[in-house]
């Protein structure tokens, strides 16, 4: 009887770790990734102490280009069944108008679909298989390079979209909305701001002051971090002599990103406002069911956003993670990560019967549902998303960020080329050139002209529609209803 006993429990516990294993190992139908750009130069190196960063400012480094690299390698072995092969119609992929950005998303796609690429068909001869314009250059490389695969290693081009700067509500409304600086300048100054200048801070500037470094506002200190975490990450001398593993270090580290999360979050409606247009083409993507991939290369800022829209990040967790550490003590939020280089936040959607959404911030699972367990039901992830954007209706969105050209302190200076149909600026007229004055002279003519022809046609009009009055009415029923388009 024990034996049947002991047989029974251990079949149970073989299946209950087959079902366990069999459902971990499914895949997702969807992902969506949201990700950050690889190490990149600083944008403002002033405080280098050794002066690497002369040029390419805010450009993708070729480290930081092989951290995306490797990123979507990782993809590419983590979901087999969805990069195995490039499907054009299957994939969308978005980024911001930057330099490190694009360059960031052309990498990553890189080891998504790392050596998935075409090859030429057999039935072509290679020797032909060159520009028509049969240049000897040409002809000479082609000869010299005598492979199948369209491309070397069998690389895959993929298409990567954006949208010029002053345009894009969806990554950058934290900058183009038109309340963004003043925002930006009210909550680096209220009350809470100012006690963590003033007191968690006070080390970290006492210490720099010695170091002849002089840092009087939160912008020389985001400046002063910047440079020191692409110098930490390239292997190069910190500025002020410290090192990564010091509490300035860590402290400078917390006052970079307290920054940025107290610009973007101190006042209620503009998290409303800022995270709407993102949270709204994550749900699009995952209703329409027409893709199976999709990818957002974007600013920390704009997954900083969402990850405020979530509620995995603030000041208040960022304030309390930073207080424990101090303090040698565990951190009491494990998710509160401020994205730095190469961060990646990952939507898995497994389209069953009820559509369910797993979560994962940089590889590691996120409960982001109120049941706590990993899958989240979609209908519970769209009651989520509703509070995340505060039900700020398009019209109250525009209202508060006023979209267009015009408002934006950078709109004099906005390049044409990404959007030619932008006026940038308009010389000061005093009066009409001879060409307009000619130009007015023709329109007018020609306005009369058209009076006289359109009164001419009403008239012989009348007397059609009296001539075939029976014919139309036959034609025409009133009770059949109007097509909606």
């Amino acid at each position: 009887m024990i034996f049947y006993s002991n047989a029974l429990t251990l079949i149970t516990i073989l299946l209950t770790t087959s079902i366990l294993t069999l459902s971990q190992a499914k895949s997702p139908d969807f992902i969506l990734e949201i990700f950050t750009a690889g190490a990149h130069v600083p944008f403002s190196p002033a405080y280098d102490p050794e002066n690497h960063w002369q040029e390419n400012l805010d450009e993708l480094t070729p480290l930081g280009m092989r951290d995306q690299f490797l990123a979507g390698v990782a993809l590419h072995e983590k979901y087999p069944e969805i990069f195995n092969k490039y499907q054009s119609h299957l994939v969308a992929v978005k980024s911001v108008d930057s330099n490190k950005n694009l360059m960031s998303a052309f990498a990553h796609l890189q080891g998504v679909y790392y050596t998935t690429g075409p090859n030429i068909k057999d039935n072509i001869d290679l020797s032909t298989a060159i520009p028509p314009f049969n240049s000897d250059d040409v002809k000479r490389i082609a000869n010299e390079n005598q492979y199948r695969a369209a491309l070397p290693g069998n690389t895959q081009a993929v298409p990567i979209y954006t949208t010029p700067y002053l345009e894009d509500h969806m990554f950058r409304s934290f900058q183009i909305c038109a309340k963004a600086e003043q925002w930006n300048q009210e909550n680096l100054q209220d009350d809470k701001a100012k006690s963590i200048w003033e007191q968690e801070l006070k080390d970290l500037r006492e210490y720099l002051s010695g170091k002849n470094i002089q840092i009087n506002d939160w912008k020389s200190m985001k400046n002063l971090a910047d440079t020191a975490f692409a110098n930490q990450r390239h292997g190069y001398k910190l500025p002020g002599d410290m090192t990564e593993d010091s509490q300035y270090f860590k402290d400078l580290k917390f006052a970079y990103e307290y920054y940025f999360v107290q610009q973007l979050s101190a006042h209620k409606i503009q998290r409303k406002a800022y995270s709407k247009h993102l949270l709204n083409a994550i749900l699009n993507y995952i209703d329409t069911r027409n893709k199976n991939a999709v990818f957002f290369s974007v600013n920390e800022r704009t997954l900083a956003v969402l990850l405020g829209a979530f509620r995995i990040l603030n000041t208040k967790c960022l304030v309390e993670n930073h207080r424990a550490e101090k303090s040698g003590e565990p951190i009491p939020f494990e998710n509160c990560v401020y994205p730095h280089y190469t961060n990646s936040f990952i939507f898995e959607v497994y389209r069953e019967t009820e559509p369910k959404i797993a979560f994962l911030y940089n590889g590691k699972p996120i409960s982001l549902c109120s049941t706590g367990e990993g899958l989240c039901k979609y209908k519970d992830f769209v009651n989520m998303v509703n509070p995340a954007e505060g039900g700020i209706t398009i019209e109250e969105y525009n209202e508060v960020c006023n979209p267009g050209f015009e408002h934006h302190p950078d709109y004099m200076n906005y390049d044409r080329r990404y959007a030619p149909s932008v006026i940038i600026t308009r010389a000061k007229k005093t009066g009409f050139t001879t060409l307009e004055v000619a130009l007015i002279f023709f329109c007018s003519f020609a306005s009369l002209v058209l009076i006289v022809q359109m009164v001419l046609k009403k008239g012989k009009q009348k007397k059609l529609d009296n001539q075939f009055k029976h014919k139309r009415l036959e034609y025409y029923d009133d009770d059949e209803p109007v097509r909606p388009y």
